[in-house]
């Protein structure tokens, strides 16, 4: 699961942004495709193709986990 809001102000909200992936990203250049390698919830406004607030990860019990915050926008680096 990659999160997508880390600024959320309720820890199910940020839950509730994740997008299903084949893989976590490992760069800020990953490209999520529809199907292929990630799959977007219902009621998530933007499609998995869509992101722009991309960070590198590593894969913690399924979950991408940022590797550095540094690597996050402000607020997102502020809410995790």
């Amino acid at each position: 699961m990659f999160i997508t809001k880390w600024d959320a102000k309720n820890l199910f909200k940020i839950f509730e942004s994740g997008i299903c992936v084949k893989d976590c990203p490992d760069s800020k250049k990953y490209k999520f495709k529809e199907g292929k390698n990630c799959k977007t919830p219902k009621g998530l406004t933007k499609g998995c193709e869509k992101l722009t607030n991309m960070y590198s990860t590593v894969n913690v019990a399924d979950y991408c986990l940022p590797e550095s915050p540094n690597d996050m926008d402000a607020n997102s680096k502020k809410g995790y």
